[in-house]
C-alpha cells in the first residue's frame, strides 16, 4: 500500500467528481493548474468547499498517495482573486 505524504501549496479549480442519486455532489477534486488532480473525499470538507464549485482557489494541504490517487487533507482554502 502506497501512502506517502508531503505538504504542498498550489492554485487550482475545484469541481465536482461523483454524485449521489438525488444529484448532490458526494466527492470533489481540485484540479490543478499543472493539469494533476487531487481528490478530496471527506464529506465535512466537501460541505466546506461547495461554494468554491467551478472557482479558482488557493489550497494548503497534505498529500497522501492512496491506491495511486493523489488525495489532499485540506488545512487552508482561499478564493482566488
Amino acid at each position: 500500500m502506497d501512502n506517502r505524504r508531503s505538504v504542498i501549496n498550489f492554485k487550482g479549480i475545484i469541481i465536482p467528481s461523483d454524485w449521489d442519486d438525488q444529484g448532490n455532489v458526494t466527492s470533489i477534486l481540485i484540479a490543478a493548474c499543472d493539469e494533476k488532480e487531487y481528490h478530496v473525499t471527506a464529506p465535512d470538507v466537501i460541505d466546506r468547499l461547495k461554494p468554491f464549485l467551478r472557482k479558482e482557489i488557493t489550497v494548503s494541504g497534505t498529500l497522501e498517495r492512496i491506491k495511486g490517487k493523489t488525495h489532499i487533507h485540506i488545512s487552508n482554502v482561499e478564493k482566488t482573486t
